[in-house]
């Protein structure tokens, strides 16, 4: 699932982390890496982590590496609260 500019997100009841990749190729250890720090920055002041797949570049994006971006935090162990692969 790949948002688009027009869609809405639930509003914050407090801290939020977000992760934003855009679907153009796979993880790399820097998005790790972000993802790691925003996940712990969130979670240490009792916030919420949200997956938003960001398609900045249309030409480039795919469906396919959503679907692995999707399973990608999991993998790092980090939970998410909203967007796909949420629990």
């Amino acid at each position: 699932m790949i948002f688009n500019s027009n869609d809405t997100l639930p509003r914050p009841t407090g801290v939020r982390g977000r992760l934003p990749p855009s679907p153009t190729g796979l993880l790399h250890l820097c998005n790790a890496w972000s993802f790691w720090l925003a996940w712990l920055a969130a979670r240490a002041k009792g916030g919420e982590i949200l997956l938003l797949l960001v398609a900045i570049d249309p030409a480039r994006s795919r469906e396919e590496y959503a679907v692995l971006l999707v399973r990608d935090p999991a993998c790092l162990c980090l939970d998410l609260d909203y967007g796909p692969g949420a629990r």
